[in-house]
């Protein structure tokens, strides 16, 4: 979680007792994609939308991936769609859902009753389908407010998928306003923001390289190091309290 929400160690924090160490994300493999193309055009075909842009209108395809169980919030999915297709614009909105669960069939009766056919599941992704997916779809939406971290999220962002998330829960370890497009309450505001990441393409561009380079700071590679580091200074901690507790026990010995 991020820690602002641990204020309740503070004292921890103060002493140097209490490190918060983030998962990593495996940057390197996720910065390219070879068959991205391939994949957003078999996704376009399944809609069949047309490949290249027609009477000005742009096929935006966004990403939801994950789970798909009740904790997740995926109502949103739903009405974040339906909002999108009510007020479109020059853009066609169109949801890739990837990810298996409880809650599927749910969601696909919500949608189906909210945006019949602007919608596809593509079911659990190996992890070379998941990297394509990223690279070939337009937006990365997260709808849980309450998400203890969210994998998925800062993996979008080293692909360079613009991130649309809550303005709370574990997202905000790695997520700001200077990195992706953060939302408040319901749908409305979520599809405002997805809408700001399709017409302003400086803003876009510039969110996608700082969101790259937050995810490049938590490489696999950089959080391994700080855990090792982490694990020195506590064999060093360890050693000075060890050597000085003995030397007070022998200046005590010799006292006696």
């Amino acid at each position: 979680p991020p820690r602002s929400t641990l204020f309740p160690y503070t004292t921890l924090f103060r002493s140097n007792r209490l490190h918060v160490c983030p998962m990593g994300v495996d940057y390197e493999a996720l910065v390219e994609a070879k068959n991205a193309g391939e994949k957003r055009k078999a996704i376009l075909q399944s809609f069949a939308l047309p490949l290249e842009t027609r009477d000005s209108t742009k096929a935006c395809l966004i990403v939801y991936a994950g789970r798909l169980s009740p904790e997740k919030n995926l109502p949103l999915l739903s009405a974040v769609l339906a909002s999108l297709i009510r007020n479109s614009g020059s853009v066609d909105y169109r949801l890739v859902v990837a990810g298996e669960g409880p809650s599927a069939d749910e969601l696909r009766t919500s949608l189906e009753a909210n945006a019949a056919g602007r919608f596809v599941f593509l079911g659990q992704q190996k992890r070379e389908q998941l990297i394509e997916l990223y690279h070939a779809a337009d937006v990365f939406l997260h709808p849980n407010p309450n998400e203890p971290y969210g994998l998925a999220p800062l993996e979008a962002m080293a692909a360079g998928l613009p991130l649309v998330a809550p303005a709370s829960g574990g997202v905000l370890t790695y997520a700001t306003r200077d990195n992706s497009w953060l939302a408040y309450g319901g749908a409305e505001p979520f599809a405002d923001a997805i809408r700001m990441v399709m017409s302003d393409p400086v803003s876009r561009a510039r969110k996608i390289e700082n969101a790259r380079a937050t995810a490049a700071q938590l490489s696999w590679t950089k959080v391994t190091a700080n855990y090792f580091r982490l694990y020195d200074e506590f064999h060093a901690r360890f050693v000075s309290d060890f050597s000085r507790s003995v030397a007070v026990s022998n200046e005590n010995m010799c006292c006696d």
